[in-house]
């Protein structure tokens, strides 16, 4: 079966995804969110990526994590739900000639516990909205507590929703409670153009 690819140019690179109507044409919808957490890491790749042991959760299409693995020298690990994985995958290889990084696909559910090796073992960790669903809340602020060390940088973006002020405020509270200080880097007005 042929699939359509879409372009996402972000900066100098451009990522190919295919796409999948098997699972909801996640494999090559960009949300705003992770378009703007892509540029961010793309502009700064080398001062917070390179050298790095580097994940993304909920990784999705796997844009946020692939333009991280194309722009600089680490290890990348792309995460999400069983299901997604083959897709990551297929993303992955369909970009192998402009990733530099070692990069890997690992299934990960935040409702179940991270696996032994990779507690407090991540330097960075890349979040692209995640803060939609009550009920995930809690298990995303316990996965980013036990994937973090006290040096680990957390880059988190999403598209504010009027309808889900509440939420996030009860997450960037509870997030805050492990972390202590937060800081915005940025607040960017988009169109939801994928």
């Amino acid at each position: 079966m042929e699939r359509d690819v879409k372009k996402v140019e972000i900066g100098e690179t451009e990522i190919l995804l295919p796409s999948s109507q098997d699972i909801g044409d996640l494999g090559s919808i960009v949300f705003p969110a992770a378009r703007f957490l892509a540029e961010y890491l793309a502009e700064q790749s080398t001062s917070i990526l390179d050298g790095k042991k580097i994940i993304e959760l909920g990784s999705g299409s796997g844009l946020v994590g692939l333009v991280s693995a194309a722009v600089a020298r680490g290890t990348v690990l792309l995460t999400d739900l069983n299901i997604y994985v083959s897709l990551l995958e297929e993303n992955v290889l369909m970009n192998k000639e402009k990733i530099r990084s070692d990069i890997r696909v690992q299934g990960l559910d935040w409702m179940e516990e991270v696996p032994n090796d990779m507690i407090g073992s991540m330097d960075v960790i890349l979040v692209s909205d995640c803060i939609y669903y009550p009920e995930s809340v809690d298990p995303l602020v316990n996965v980013i507590s036990n994937l973090s060390n006290t040096s680990t940088k957390v880059y988190l973006s999403y598209e504010r929703r009027e309808d889900k002020l509440d939420l996030y405020k009860q997450f960037f509270d509870k997030i805050s409670s492990n972390f202590g200080a937060l800081k915005k880097l940025f607040d960017r007005e988009c169109s939801s153009k994928n």
